[in-house]
């Protein structure tokens, strides 16, 4: 768990949203997005885990490298979990349907007020 526990977590993804909201794109915002909940999420553990030296995460980094063919699975898993997947996601956006009802935000149309008589 993150140090300061649910607050820490919530005034991270916070201070993520407030800054991503100023990039120019929703493919920087989608990048930041997720560089900010890997960095937050899995940072201190990570951090924690290497200070204690814990002899899990050295076995499962050598266990990762150990062979030619363990390296390119893993690396193909990589490429394809990191760049593929979200080239495929951007993709399909463009046959995305956007549903309207009810729910939506009110669009505000100037009133017809020709039937007014001015004195």
């Amino acid at each position: 768990s993150l140090p300061g526990g649910a607050l820490a977590a919530n005034a991270s993804m916070f201070a993520s949203t407030m800054l991503a909201s100023r990039l120019r794109g929703p493919e920087e915002v989608f990048a930041f997005i997720i560089f900010a909940l890997a960095l937050f999420a899995c940072g201190p553990p990570i951090r924690l885990n290497a200070e204690k030296g814990t002899p899990i995460l050295m076995a499962l980094t050598l266990l990762v490298f150990e062979s030619n063919a363990t390296r390119i699975i893993f690396s193909f898993a990589m490429v394809l979990i990191c760049i593929v997947c979200p080239a495929i996601l951007m993709w399909l956006q463009r046959f995305k349907t956007e549903i309207q009802g009810p729910w939506d935000i009110v669009q505000v149309t100037p009133a017809d007020l020709s039937f007014i008589k001015r004195r």
